[in-house]
């Protein structure tokens, strides 16, 4: 309960989690805390899934002349999808941000279609809003929207006035980028009382991640090195530990926080192991984190994967009381089973589906036709990012991490199934 419990740890006192995004946590603040309850947190986030469904329906009308027939029925699609469902009834805020991503999404092709320094502006106001919810967006949708001013303004045959309206796009859209992005820095810095940052303690998750590749010599100092040495509790080597690594004491973070002088201070000295690792190893690294991707396809391990995904409990003595002082929320009815969980039990044919997108998108590319490839190949960068990131980089596999891909996955299902019913699309 980690995660629900710092975002109620966030609404009760404001309190920003130095390793998580907290805009969350003031939304329950704002929206459950005076009338004591979470259901309006579920009726939000229920408003969020169908807003999202809504952006899914009109980029595939207005930007792929996809049929109402085919949109109304992904639209449905969309709002049946059991992680969606599962994520808005649940103390997270996935949900929100898919519906953040979506917007997202949205801006992209209106910009593809018109390239608009407004646009950009809009854009760069929805990512830092995107960040604030998931801080797992910041490298794929920067990357997204460093490419989108290039990409989108290109012009067949018009190669100098392309390059000054893309210098003054790129432009703006960085010095944008870098004030909205600085301010949440320093909030989160002013909060935390330590130098601006995003969060502190994720290079932790990171290095863990690539726990078994880590040797003392990555170290930057000795007392650091004996640390990583000292892993009787949890071997390095132990694939099936880097998560133990990450949270348990006596794991590797925990020691070279103590080796470090504390939590703080670690941060530093494990962005500089890992650094050092990743020149060290590069290939290795990589390999590895395919590995990582591969161990999403273990289908004999889902069904538990998913079971850890869908319930939780027994819960922390304290957490249970805040939510029973402030929310008047028994938890000892819970994990309750209905609907929604037994629809989650039956995602593995989706989850194929979403480990597959970037196939799934190409093919996409192939029936939008040529004249759609601006807005197809970003999507395909968005949507590999995502994947790469939340499957290379993870301590173990939990399904909720794709989650993100489900957006761009439907988006390009209905241009394929639009190819197949009708021939090529064609803009409406």
């Amino acid at each position: 309960m980690g995660d629900s419990a710092a975002f109620i740890g966030t609404a009760l006192t404001k309190w920003f989690p130095p390793y998580r995004s907290w805009t969350y946590g003031f939304f329950i603040r704002w929206f459950s805390l005076p009338l004591h309850s979470l259901l309006p947190l579920v009726v939000e986030q229920t408003l969020a899934g169908i807003v999202t469904c809504v952006a899914l329906g009109f980029c595939l009308r207005r930007y792929f002349g996809v049929s109402a027939g085919i949109a109304a029925g992904f639209m449905i699609v969309c709002a049946m999808d059991p992680l969606q469902l599962l994520y808005e009834r649940e103390v997270l805020p996935e949900c929100f941000g898919l519906t953040a991503l979506a917007l997202v999404i949205a801006g992209v092709l209106a910009y593809c279609e018109r390239p608009r320094l407004g646009t950009l502006v809009v854009l760069q106001v929805l990512f830092i809003a995107l960040v604030s919810f998931r801080m797992q967006f910041l490298l794929p949708v920067g990357v997204l929207l460093i490419a989108l001013p290039i990409v989108g303004t290109l012009t067949p045959g018009r190669q100098g006035s392309w390059l000054a309206k893309v210098s003054l796009h790129l432009l703006v859209s960085v010095i944008v980028m870098l004030g909205l992005h600085g301010a949440y820095r320093f909030a989160m810095g002013i909060k935390n009382e330590h130098p601006p940052a995003y969060t502190y303690g994720t290079r932790g998750m990171v290095l863990a991640a690539f726990a078994p590749l880590l040797q003392p010599g990555d170290s930057p100092s000795a007392a650091v090195a004996a640390a990583i040495r000292n892993d009787a509790a949890y071997p390095l080597a132990d694939r099936s530990l880097r998560n133990d690594q990450l949270w348990n004491p006596g794991g590797l973070i925990d020691r070279v926080e103590r080796a470090s002088g504390g939590f703080y201070p670690a941060d530093a000295v494990e962005g500089a192991i890992f650094r050092r690792m990743a020149v060290r190893d590069p290939v290795g690294m990589f390999l590895f984190g395919v590995g990582n991707y591969a161990g999403y396809w273990d289908f004999t391990a889902m069904p538990e994967a998913l079971r850890f995904d869908r319930d939780s409990g027994p819960y922390d003595e304290v957490f249970t009381r805040r939510l029973e002082d402030h929310f008047h929320l028994d938890t000892s009815h819970y994990p309750r089973h209905g609907l929604v969980q037994q629809m989650h039990q039956w995602l593995a044919p989706w989850l194929v589906l979403l480990l597959a997108s970037p196939l799934v998108l190409i093919a996409a590319m192939f029936c939008a036709g040529r004249e759609k490839w601006r807005e197809t190949g970003l999507l395909l960068l968005a949507d590999t990012a995502i994947l790469a990131q939340n499957t290379m980089l993870s301590t173990m596999t939990v399904y909720r991490y794709l989650q993100p891909l489900t957006f761009i996955t439907l988006l390009a299902i209905g241009i394929i199934v639009q190819r197949i019913r009708t021939g090529p699309a064609t803009n409406g």
